[in-house]
């Protein structure tokens, strides 16, 4: 059976329970499966040393190249935060790692209908830092994570995408943010409800995050493009 390679943070790990990856393998059932690697917490740096290693069956396994629809790839959350923590990459940096993941999924991942790369999402920093003084510190004042960062981010996916071939952006943060996409931030927005914590999907989120990235794909690459795995029971006899 053809497969689907998807390559992410916690964005992606949780991509079940927020129920975008559910929806994606629903949308290809018995016809491609979808093979999730999330790895929460983790940036471009941290995912290239694998990818680079010969730890690199971890996100590749044997059964992927030559077999794979396309890959997704949905980096960048973890990136973008401020730089006295340990996450934190250089936003010129985050794009020559993402153009490297890139390269190496064409190159040994060999994927029918290329790579998918995904922007950073939106944050509500106001929100965050509320889930971060209710979860984990207390009497923190201020957001590590910000808007006007993560929009950065956001356009270097953009740039890699422009200029890669066989690569397509899907740009989740003008998906959540609509017109505001160009516009300082702005506290209690309700563009931010489908973040349960300011930074991560709940299921209406996932929604969200599904119906782009669905819309995004080649219609060679859609499902009803491909035979099911085994024929329809109404062909069959008993």
């Amino acid at each position: 059976m053809q497969n689907i390679l998807l390559l992410g943070d916690s964005l992606t790990e949780q991509g079940y329970e927020n129920q975008w990856c559910a929806h994606l393998q629903n949308y290809y059932q018995r016809r491609a499966d979808v093979v999730c690697r999330g790895f929460g917490g983790y940036n471009t740096k941290w995912i290239l040393d694998i990818l680079q290693s010969n730890q690199q069956e971890k996100i590749i396994p044997a059964h992927l190249p030559g077999h794979t629809l396309f890959c997704v790839v949905f980096l960048g959350a973890n990136d973008a935060v401020s730089a006295e923590y340990p996450q934190h990459v250089p936003v010129d940096q985050y794009e020559a790692n993402l153009r490297a993941i890139t390269r190496i999924l064409l190159e040994d991942v060999r994927p029918l209908h290329g790579v998918v790369l995904m922007t950073p999402p939106p944050i509500d920093q106001e929100r965050y830092l509320e889930y971060v003084r209710r979860e984990r510190v207390p009497d923190a004042t201020t957001s590590s994570r910000n808007l006007e960062t993560t929009r950065q981010y956001r356009n270097a996916v953009l740039k890699v995408a422009g200029d890669t071939p066989s690569t397509i952006a899907v740009d989740l943060y003008k998906a959540f943010l609509a017109n505001l996409a160009e516009q300082p931030y702005q506290s209690r927005n309700t563009w931010s409800t489908p973040f349960f914590d300011g930074l991560h999907f709940d299921a209406t989120g996932g929604q969200i995050v599904f119906s782009e990235l669905k819309n995004s794909l080649p219609a060679q690459a859609l499902p009803e493009k491909f035979p099911t795995q085994t024929p329809h029971w109404s062909t069959l006899t008993s």
